[in-house]
């Protein structure tokens, strides 16, 4: 961020600077978020507005004969490849089945998670409408034609999106999630995001890790 790299040229010396949010809690997207989720616990907050993409960094390891993805994220596979000229391989998939220990935070198999606990279906027409519970159950939409499919069933709804476009989507995931998790519901109810796009491969990562037990 631009703001951080103004202080890290001020300070002029190596900065450890952990995540702004409790270990496997969702990640916060502005300045309010973190306030809030460490309390009067709360360190200095550097204000840079806003996240631009709303999910964190995709994480790479050259620790290796060719570079591998250990967490997919906003720079697709397709742009690392063409800015270092080789093949890179997706190893997240293979590390979240591995025994070894993990390569990097936000790579293990619960990670991201909200407290109210995530129903998450692998798409929209598998959720269920006759179990639903509209006093304990809210429904997080993708887009505005979802979001009146359920108008009628008088639960709470909340939308990552009007138009269900993957960068607005991506933006909005965690701070959806975040309201979610003021309205204390019982169940969040989800259901992943299709499509084979690098932004969609990425929020379905962070939706698997926010939904795991």
């Amino acid at each position: 961020h631009k703001s951080f790299r103004e202080v890290l040229k001020k300070v002029n010396a190596p900065i450890a600077a952990p995540s702004a949010n409790r270990s496997n809690k969702v990640s916060p997207t502005t300045a309010g978020h973190v306030l809030q989720n460490f309390g009067k616990d709360c360190p200095p907050i550097l204000n840079g507005g806003t996240c631009e993409h709303g999910l964190e960094s995709t994480v790479l390891d050259l620790d290796s004969d060719l570079p591998q993805i250990l967490r997919p994220g906003p720079i697709s596979k397709e742009e690392i490849e063409q800015c270092l000229d080789c093949k890179v391989i997706e190893a997240f998939a293979d590390q979240e089945n591995s025994s070894y220990p993990l390569k990097s935070p936000g790579t293990g198999t619960k990670h991201y998670s909200p407290r109210t606990p995530i129903l998450l279906k692998e798409k929209f027409d598998e959720l269920s409408f006759e179990n639903l519970d509209p006093n304990h159950d809210l429904i997080i939409c993708s887009n505005l034609e979802e979001e009146e499919n359920f108008s009628s069933y008088h639960c709470a709804t909340l939308l990552l999106s009007k138009s269900g476009k993957l960068n607005e989507i991506a933006k909005n995931l965690y701070h959806t999630l975040q309201i979610a998790d003021s309205m204390n519901k019982k169940r969040i109810i989800m259901h992943k995001i299709e499509g084979s796009e690098n932004l969609a491969i990425a929020i379905n990562d962070r939706l698997l890790r926010a939904s795991s037990d």
